[in-house]
C-alpha cells in the first residue's frame, strides 16, 4: 500500500475541515429597559477573518405591553426572522443546485 497517497488524502480532508469552520461574532450594548443594540461586523471562515462592507445593527426592544418602548423587534421576533431566513436560504440553494427554475418563494 502506498502510504503517501493516504497521507495526502488526510491532508486534503484536514484542509477541507479547516475551510468549513466558521465563527460568527456580535457585540451587544444595553441602552435602557429592554432596549439594546447588537452590531455584527467580522466573522471567521475559510481560514481567515472577513469584515462586512458596513456593520449590521439590530435594535431590540419590547412592545409597551411587555414594558418596553417598541424601539425594535423583540428577541423572539428576531429568532423567528433567523429561522425563516435559514429555511429560505437553505431551500433556495438546494433548489438552485437542482436547477429547479424557482422564481418566487414565500413563507407565512
Amino acid at each position: 500500500m502506498d502510504m503517501s497517497k493516504t497521507s495526502n488524502k488526510g491532508k486534503k480532508q484536514k484542509k477541507a475541515q479547516d475551510n468549513a469552520k466558521f465563527n460568527f461574532q456580535d457585540t451587544n450594548h444595553w441602552i435602557k429597559g429592554g432596549h439594546n443594540k447588537t452590531t455584527i461586523d467580522k466573522f471567521y471562515g475559510a481560514c481567515q477573518t472577513h469584515s462586512r462592507t458596513k456593520p449590521f445593527e439590530f435594535v431590540k426592544d419590547e412592545p409597551p405591553i411587555l414594558l418596553g418602548e417598541d424601539n425594535g423587534a423583540n428577541p423572539v421576533e428576531y429568532a423567528l426572522v433567523a429561522l425563516a431566513g435559514c429555511l429560505t436560504t437553505s431551500l433556495v440553494f438546494m433548489l438552485w443546485q437542482k436547477e429547479s427554475g424557482l422564481t418566487k418563494l414565500s413563507q407565512h
